[in-house]
């Protein structure tokens, strides 16, 4: 599923059209993705909010909890500090 990291509806007309707002994710992480369940650090690796989300939940899902996006570029780490911000991933 092709996610964007900031999501439509807060994006401006730019940033709704740029491949470097969104990238790949299963159907199970782009859903979490979305909720503000799990984000990226810049360096990939996947951050979890526990408070949500459990490490059983993550295995029920498929998901490996040291899961991690390669290759992100400047662009998508800028869009990735805006998801977590939104969604309230402690720096």
């Amino acid at each position: 599923t092709a996610s964007h990291i900031v999501p439509w509806c807060l994006s401006n007309e730019t940033e709704k059209i740029d491949p470097n707002n969104g990238f790949p994710l299963s159907p199970a992480l782009d859903k979490l993705f979305d909720r503000g369940y799990i984000s990226f650090g810049d360096d990939g690796h996947l951050l979890i909010k526990e408070s949500l989300l459990s490490s059983d939940d993550l295995k029920c899902l498929g998901v490996a909890a040291d899961a991690k996006s390669h290759g992100l570029n400047a662009e998508q780490k800028k869009y990735l500090a805006q998801h977590r911000k939104l969604n309230h991933f402690e720096p």
